[in-house]
């Protein structure tokens, strides 16, 4: 299951297609040219980047999973965690993305 963040990062690709990628990954209709950065599950990890073809896969369908960006390509998911990571520490003076992100 997919949760938006409220704080939804995302790319000047995907911005103007943002309702259309949101609505096609909620159905399980993600694409290769959809990276989503998701809070990540392992403790040691601040973020994982997905494509949208890997959230197809059976084992993210029981999952609850944090969308809090989107882009049109890896590189640029990148980026955009690091522009996340920079505000955060720069905010906040930690880097605690449940809590900037204010989630669990």
């Amino acid at each position: 299951m997919i949760k938006w963040s409220s704080k939804l990062y995302v790319d000047e690709f995907l911005q103007k297609k943002l309702h259309r990628t949101k609505r096609l990954l909620e159905q399980n209709k993600g694409d290769l040219f959809v990276y989503c950065i998701t809070l990540s599950e392992n403790e040691n990890n601040l973020f994982d980047i997905l494509s949208g073809m890997e959230l197809r896969f059976s084992y993210y369908k029981n999952k609850e999973i944090v969308v809090v960006g989107l882009a049109g390509s890896k590189k640029s998911a990148a980026k955009i965690v690091a522009q996340i990571v920079e505000e955060m520490y720069n905010q906040t003076g930690e880097f605690n993305v449940k809590q900037f992100f204010q989630t669990g």
